[in-house]
């Protein structure tokens, strides 16, 4: 479509920039925003944009250096590629960090709530339930891009766990484990953040978000 819309002129650029406005109601998933064709708009982010270059060709891949899960230990040299896919609606982990990663988000959820939160794993769906109750409780993941991890892009409770529609006191982590050796982000990552892809360049810029206006 890009190409068509180049070749027409009917846009001069490659660019293709998104965003998600986070929900009102820190307790409900929905989230809106807008996509842009041919360009970007400064006036919807806040400061200048960080630019990562993609580590594949072809793909909208940047590099992962390191990893921090709450205040716990910092993974270091992990040098993993994680695609940023858009059109996905799970994040998607590696087998080698995938354990370690579920069993730091249950401890840093357990120090934050100052309890025992029940995290229940279906084998039949591949997911993690816990009470909704403790969703806030849930820590930032913090993930260091870029080949020596020089841009930090932090994911909330917001952008990884969901209520159950069909039970509303349920909520699950939307992570799962990728059979193969790379990292995926998904739609959610959109939330509070604005990502501009230029293809061209091949890099990608992540703001944050500025709040909806009035």
């Amino acid at each position: 479509m890009m190409t068509q819309l180049r070749s027409s002129r009917t846009i001069s650029t490659g660019i293709i920039a998104l965003y998600l406005y986070p929900p009102a109601d820190p307790n409900e998933d929905t989230a809106d925003g807008g996509l842009l064709l041919g360009g970007g708009d400064p006036g919807l982010y806040e400061g200048a944009l960080k630019y990562i270059d993609f580590s594949t060709h072809g793909r909208y891949t940047v590099n992962i250096d390191k990893l921090q899960v709450g205040d716990g230990h910092i993974t270091l040299g992990m040098n993993m590629n994680v695609l940023l896919d858009t059109g996905s609606n799970i994040l998607l982990v590696p087998g080698l960090y995938y354990n370690s990663l579920i069993e730091d988000i249950r401890a840093q959820t357990y120090k934050a709530a100052g309890v025992h939160v029940d995290f229940v794993y279906d084998p039949v769906k591949k997911r993690w339930f816990f009470p909704c109750q403790y969703k806030t409780k849930l820590p930032p993941l913090r993930f260091y891009l870029g080949p020596q991890g020089m841009i930090p892009f932090s994911m909330t409770y917001m952008h990884y766990a969901k209520r159950m529609t069909y039970n509303p006191v349920i909520c699950s982590l939307i992570i799962k484990k990728n059979r193969k050796n790379e990292w995926i982000f998904p739609d959610r990552i959109l939330i509070d953040n604005y990502f501009q892809f230029d293809p061209t360049l091949k890099r990608v810029g992540i703001g944050k978000l500025k709040p909806r206006s009035p």
